[in-house]
């Protein structure tokens, strides 16, 4: 098998396994995680919604580790909740945190999202409905959701 060849199989591997295969001739190493960033930074949703948030690992010289492997957590499962693969959902009105977390121990990194669910606003009430004012003048007016 050509050099080449062995390259592009070793690449389509590391990006489907997440790894680079012992058989390819390409040396491996482990990539030191230092640095976690979760796009989009802050997310605004309402109960029944999705989002998917995105990780990004960063080694100790900026550039990306794309084999890291991240678990997610939410603050309050009541309020959002979040698969392995960072798929959110808006359950209930409120604000919870959403974490991603790579590595173990004193190795590990993490990033966090807040994430804020509001139900939207089904009708807003202005008394009166028909208030009448002149130039120079004020009117009270009230509102209720």
């Amino acid at each position: 098998m050509r050099r080449a060849e062995m390259a592009l199989r070793a690449c389509m591997l590391w990006l489907v396994a997440g790894t680079l295969a012992p058989t390819t001739g390409l040396a491996q190493h482990a990539c030191r995680v230092v640095d976690v960033t979760i796009s989009p930074p802050e997310a605004t949703v309402k109960p029944g919604d999705t989002l998917t948030l995105y990780p990004t690992a960063y080694d100790p010289n900026g550039s990306l580790c794309v084999a890291a492997t991240f678990t997610w957590s939410s603050s309050d499962v009541h309020l959002v909740t979040v698969d392995r693969n960072g798929h959110l959902k808006g359950i209930a009105r409120g604000v919870a945190t959403i974490t991603a977390r790579t590595g173990t121990g004193r190795s590990a990194r993490s990033a966090s999202v807040v994430v804020t669910v509001r139900s939207p606003v089904g009708t807003i009430q202005v008394q009166p409905t028909n208030a009448q004012v002149s130039v120079g003048e004020d009117a009270v007016l009230r509102s209720s959701i």
